[in-house]
């Protein structure tokens, strides 16, 4: 809250003193950094009101408007940003000009932009380029549905429950108690807020409202407000975290909240026999360190608990995917990415449906009228059925999220930071509640069977050491996975992976040892690494950002984080018995597939190198305790994120920023085997196949380096793909191979993702010539 006081004293003291734009630039980055991007528009404002020229500062506008919403304000910024800016220094300003227009609802505009973008700018930023490629297409079908809307009524709740900031995660029980997580500088009975309590509030809290009317498929609109009751729960909401939603199950006798400081994490309760939580705890199973966790809802369906949430956990499909996990044997299993739904976007907010058998969730990646919008996929876990757009009044050209039916009432509620909210901020700054009718489901498609009583377990006390996300070496996950029993994270476990920083290293054109076909190299990464400060002024020559955009944020630091992956592996091989290192290779796709193939071999050999100096490591390589399990990949991503291989033009093939990204070497994951326990683990002779066009089969060998038998658990491949083996078990030290019935017609290249029963999962490639 000090930001409208420095706002204050700021602009009295610019009638006395005056301000230049630098200062003005100065006041707006420290509210960025803030993340006040309402006060950082503001201050950026002024100083381009006195210099209609300061790009940097016109960029910084721009997104700030963006970025709290502002979608009218931000379309003239990055409108006027994109044609005064002759030397392209910004421009990704066309990427987001014309998503403005989609939010704005122009869409065949946008689509244009947005086509424009992907062809001027195709190199500029890999997933852009997707992103507007994909909504060239969302915006087809935005404007050919534009004019169609559901006969369906809505509702904007009224004030208190809404506020003119923000509120999320609205849930109505069946005795008519309404709980929501805002963030709001006003009380419960509207009145602004002041002092130590506006300090207090600065955070995202839960809500609890009760005595709404029982009777009324809406909401409490035009009720006394006395009828209302709003209080913030102290058993829901941590003190110093911001909290962004509770729900609970009275069948199921199970509670859940989020939390976030800053990444969120899911926490968990049972409740009492007056229906209220217990003590709430850290949910071992589905959270993982360093990712966030949120939006759980859990469900009883055919008698089985599952739990879906959102998570930008790893082995997603996108940034943040929707998962699932089932409840058994008192535990929640690894959790599973809901593949059909997800996509390279954000799919966020589930909730199921038990009477309809469907899922609801946001994603801001299908064909949508803007923003997040609501989708629905029949099915249930793991068989969903293709997403379907919901469509107007629930969807909008604004954010459509946390859509929920509530079957007592034939009601559903969400949140929208559509036109016609409460807002003080712009239009369309802030999510407010919303209520819809929806139509009642005949009863012959609620489930045959009745609900199973739960048994109670008792919650395992929480390991706190676990949710620490800045410890080295932190364990974070498991690979053991008995019948798919056991839970994600454990402390007992045979086998678990190291939280490493971040483990990418990256390499200058075709090194190590241009010009060659050779698979290894007496380098090793600090040798190569050190070239790229050689060749500098080279790539900087050809790419004035290649400094601020990679070689900085990149290169500039790998020698010590690699010291730092070392170091850690090192010491973890001093307290257990087996380390393992997957370790990928990549290329751009500028020479010939089989060059770029044993190009990553070469470099993923320099980085075996630089881990055998250590003699410890060297040691523990030769007598068995330390295993390098490799993949090169070669051009394939490069191929799939379609990075430049044009020879004629090397300022896109070899010095554009995308290029150099591709050309690099991942430490994948590392699994730890505890001292005296077995586990499975796979080895393959190599995770690529070229395949000629047309149906054929295609075998992968591999070796079980571990020290029990290691089965395949194949939940579901890609169109075309058929493993014909999929019983193959593997002794300790036996090599086996993986039969596939490939139909290479659908597509160009195919990966193929593989987890054994223990939860070790392999990237397979098939790269078709």
């Amino acid at each position: 809250m000090k930001k409208p006081i420095l706002l204050l004293f700021l602009l009295a003291a610019g009638c006395v003193f005056g301000q230049n734009p630098d200062e003005w630039k100065r006041y707006g980055d420290e509210a960025w950094d803030e993340k006040d991007y309402y006060g950082a528009a503001h201050y950026y404002s002024k100083g381009l009101a006195q210099d209609s020229e300061y790009l940097e500062i016109h960029w910084k506008m721009a997104e700030s408007y963006r970025r709290y919403n502002d979608y009218r304000r931000a379309l003239t910024a990055y409108e006027s940003l994109f044609k005064k800016d002759k030397d392209e220094q910004y421009p990704k300003a066309l990427f987001y000009y014309a998503l403005m227009l989609k939010h704005n609802e122009r869409y065949l505009e946008a689509q244009d932009h947005f086509d424009k973008y992907a062809s001027v700018y195709k190199y500029e930023d890999p997933y852009l380029t997707k992103k507007a490629q994909r909504e060239t297409e969302s915006c087809l079908w935005a404007a050919k549905h534009e004019n169609t809307s559901e006969d369906k009524e809505l509702s904007l709740l009224p004030q208190p429950l809404n506020s003119v900031d923000s509120e999320l995660s609205p849930w109505l029980t069946p005795d008519s108690v309404l709980h929501f997580a805002s963030l709001r500088f006003t009380n419960a009975s509207g009145m602004k807020l002041s002092g130590k309590d506006a300090k207090r509030e600065a955070f995202a809290r839960n809500y609890r409202a009760t005595d709404l009317r029982r009777n009324t498929a809406q909401t409490v609109e035009g009720s006394d407000q006395n009828e209302l009751h709003i209080d913030v729960p102290s058993d829901l909401n941590f003190e110093g975290k911001h909290m962004a939603g509770y729900f609970a199950d009275e069948e199921l006798g199970m509670a859940f909240l989020t939390a976030c400081d800053p990444l969120c994490s899911v926490y968990w309760s049972f409740l009492d026999e007056t229906g209220k939580p217990t003590e709430f705890e850290y949910l071992d199973a589905i959270n993982q360190s360093g990712y966030t966790t949120t939006q759980p809802h859990a469900v009883k369906i055919d008698g089985e608990i599952y739990l879906f949430f959102a998570s930008d956990r790893a082995r997603g499909r996108g940034n943040m995917d929707i998962w699932y996990s089932q409840y058994r044997r008192d535990k929640f299993m690894r959790p599973r990415n809901l593949r059909i739904v997800n996509d390279k976007g954000n799919e966020v907010t589930p909730h199921y449906d038990t009477t309809e058998r469907a899922l609801y969730f946001s994603s801001d990646w299908h064909d949508g009228f803007g923003g997040y919008d609501v989708f629905k996929s029949e099915g249930k876990p793991p068989q969903f059925k293709t997403p379907v757009n919901l469509q107007k009044p629930v969807n909008s050209a604004a954010n459509d999220l946390y859509y929920g039916p509530t079957r007592t009432y034939n009601v559903a509620y969400f949140v929208s930071n559509r036109e016609g909210g409460y807002a003080v901020k712009g239009e369309s700054c802030c999510n407010n509640m919303y209520s819809v009718t929806i139509d009642s489901v005949p009863v012959q498609m609620l489930p045959d069977t009745a609900p199973e009583p739960v048994e109670v377990a008792t919650l395992t006390q929480q390991d706190t050491a676990l949710t620490l996300t800045d410890t080295p070496g932190l364990v974070t996950e498991t690979t053991t996975d008995e019948a798919d029993t056991t839970p994600l994270v454990s402390t007992e476990k045979p086998v678990f992976t190291l939280d490493l920083p971040r483990a990418t290293f990256y390499f200058p054109n075709d090194r190590p040892d241009a010009r060659t076909y050779a698979t290894t190299t007496n380098k090793t990464y600090f040798d190569v690494r050190g070239l790229f400060t050689e060749q500098l002024a080279e790539y900087t020559e050809n790419n004035p950002r290649f400094k601020e955009d990679f070689y900085k944020p990149y290169v500039q630091n790998s020698n010590q984080i690699l010291k730092e992956i070392l170091d850690i592996i090192e010491e973890t091989l001093e307290k257990e018995e087996k380390v393992f290192v997957f370790i990928r290779g990549f290329s751009s796709p500028l020479a010939a597939s089989r060059y770029n193939e044993n190009l990553s071999k070469r470099r993923i050999n320099s980085i075996e190198n630089t881990i055998m100096q250590r003699p410890t490591l060297q040691r523990a390589k030769k007598e068995g305790n330390l295993t390098f399990i490799t993949t090169a990949v070669g051009e394939y991503e490069s191929q799939r994120d379609e990075v430049s291989d044009d020879r004629t033009n090397l300022k896109a093939s070899v010095y554009s920023t995308a290029a150099a990204k591709s050309r690099r070497v991942e430490i994948d994951k590392v699994w730890v085997q505890r001292k005296g326990s077995s586990s499975g683990i796979p080895a393959f002779d190599g995770h690529v196949k070229y395949v000629k066009k047309g149906s054929r089969e295609v075998s992968f060998s591999f070796i079980n380096v571990g020290n029990s038998t290691l089965e395949w658990l194949i939940d579901e491949l890609p169109e075309g793909i058929t493993l014909t083996n999929p019983e193959v078990k593997t002794a300790p030290g036996e090599s086996a191979r993986l039969l596939f019935s490939i139909d290479t017609e659908p597509r160009k290249n195919i990966k193929v993702r593989l987890e054994t029963t223990e939860g070790i999962t392999q990237i397979l490639y098939f790269i078709i010539d």
